[in-house]
């Protein structure tokens, strides 16, 4: 739970294992994240990793609810050989239920490699899961593949439907 906004100050935050950026393994996030209608603001997230976002990967039993990011900057760039990338504010890929999460003035961009899918949405780049209540607001999304306001791709998986429902979107999205 966020008690408080939290101002950045520009600060990068670039994932690690603290010794060595090529050694980190993404771990799906699992509980509940309650912003409590709090800000996130004026950060600027840099990764080299498949999935990159405020949240890396929301797992199917997360709920990430009632918050704001704000004059964020994420920038993905994948190691070579990466097969692909999913980038969102809120998160590069998502399993679970994001509800009442609004992305304002933020630049969204990824620079894929060859024979690498990219997708990139202002709340969520790669959605398998819920995607509720959210808006998004940006001065930039740009993606070498698949582009969209809310999530890049929106894909249903066995019996579990993906859904994005009452979001809006108040941007220019452009992709190749």
């Amino acid at each position: 739970t966020l008690g408080v906004s939290v101002e950045a100050l520009g600060i990068v935050i670039t994932p690690s294992d603290g010794t060595n950026p090529e050694k980190v393994e993404l771990i799906e996030y699992s509980g509940l994240f309650n912003g409590n209608g709090h800000t996130i603001s004026n950060a600027k997230i840099t990764t080299p990793y498949e999935s990159a976002g405020l949240f890396a990967i929301v797992g199917k039993d997360a709920v990430i609810t009632d918050l704001y990011i704000k004059n964020f900057a994420f920038n993905l760039a994948a190691k070579d050989g990466a097969k692909y990338l999913c980038l969102g504010a809120v998160s590069g890929t998502n399993y679970g239920t994001i509800q009442r999460t609004y992305v304002l003035t933020s630049s969204i961009v990824n620079n894929k490699t060859d024979n690498c899918e990219a997708y990139v949405g202002g709340v969520v780049g790669f959605n398998t899961g819920v995607v509720a209540q959210t808006s998004f607001e940006v001065s930039e999304l740009v993606s070498m593949g698949y582009a969209g306001g809310i999530s890049g791709a929106n894909v249903s998986v066995k019996e579990v439907l993906a859904t994005v429902k009452q979001a809006n979107v108040n941007a220019t999205v452009w992709g190749t």
